[in-house]
């Protein structure tokens, strides 16, 4: 086995960077997302007004271009030598410390951002839900939850190992993967709160429904 990963490399790079860049798709999509909502609820009318300008297929086919630049910062300004170790089993061994280094830095600042957004959108929320006159609103308290737990989430698996990583520098050949151990537990923990928020919500609406029956 040593011997066809060393002898033949590149299937074995190529697997190993495809799944980085899916990684960093989903890191990208998950900013452009929280960009979107974030605009929305602090600056509802220009959202309204040029949302529509800006088409989803169009984002999603800009972040499935990533791959270009990514190859140019790999091959062109890291200068990487197409070389593994016979043990490797993750990008960490497999790439060089410049592009691990880039890696790191786009990923703590994506996640920097998404945190800040997902702060200031919770914070709007809040208040709008509490200082307006009348009843509060469940859907503006679901939607406080959602992204107060997106934030937390991407605070405690996601910025704060990057964070001790990079400070501490650890070596992310042997480290990498708690990293994906850490990120994969929050993608769990995350889901299964959001798939009990929308139970919660479905189950709530079944018993309205079944009241507004009832008093017809």
């Amino acid at each position: 086995m040593e011997y066809i990963f060393t002898s033949h490399p590149i299937p074995l790079f190529s697997t190993l960077w495809s799944s980085s860049n899916v990684t960093t798709f989903r890191t990208l999509l998950a900013t452009v997302i929280s960009i979107d909502r974030s605009v929305a609820v602090m600056f509802p009318i220009v959202y309204h007004k040029y949302r529509a300008s800006f088409r989803n297929s169009m984002i999603v086919f800009v972040i499935c271009c990533y791959p270009i630049p990514d190859c140019f910062i790999l091959w062109g300004f890291c200068e990487y030598q197409l070389v593994i170790a016979p043990t490797c089993v993750n990008l960490g061994c497999a790439a060089n410390r410049c592009y691990i280094r880039f890696t790191q830095i786009l990923e703590v600042g994506a996640h920097s951002l998404i945190t800040v957004l997902s702060l200031m959108m919770t914070i709007k929320l809040f208040i709008w839900n509490n200082c307006k006159k009348g009843k509060k609103s469940k859907g503006l308290e679901r939607a406080n939850y959602l992204a107060l737990t997106d934030t937390v989430v991407i605070i405690l698996f996601d910025m704060i190992p990057l964070l001790i990583m990079s400070m501490n520098n650890f070596v992310f050949e042997d480290y990498g993967s708690l990293m994906n151990l850490s990120k994969i537990s929050g993608y769990a923990l995350e889901g299964y709160l959001v798939c009990r928020a929308l139970r919660r919500k479905s189950e709530a609406d079944s018993k309205s429904s079944m009241v507004i029956v009832k008093s017809t």
